[in-house]
């Protein structure tokens, strides 16, 4: 029996309003490729777990987490690091910040 990946239209909406979001970030480290089923469930689930918005929130921050000679984001770019439960509020914050100076 093969497990439905969305229950309704509102979650499949916003599923894949973070798929487009986490391919953004992706494509601002030059990182833009083709996701697989897994990062896709894995979205899935923290979007179920702690809603669309600070799932957006935390890919935001992602987008704009702040680089410097020894530390390079997009070397350390994936869905684990971002929802890792130390980090993924960080994230958000990151995100609450660049949105309010006006980053999309």
């Amino acid at each position: 029996m093969e497990k439905k990946v969305c229950e309704s239209k509102d979650v499949k909406a916003d599923v894949e309003q973070c798929v487009r979001a986490w391919k953004a970030v992706l494509a601002k480290f030059n990182a833009d490729r083709p996701l697989r089923i897994a990062e896709i469930q894995t979205i899935e689930q923290k979007v179920a777990l702690e809603g669309k918005e600070f799932v957006l929130l935390a890919f935001l921050g992602a987008k704009y987490e702040p680089g410097n000679d020894q530390f390079k984001p997009n070397r350390v770019l994936s869905l684990r690091r971002v929802f890792h439960p130390e980090k993924f509020e960080r994230f958000i914050n990151l995100g609450a910040q660049a949105r309010n100076q006006g980053a999309a």
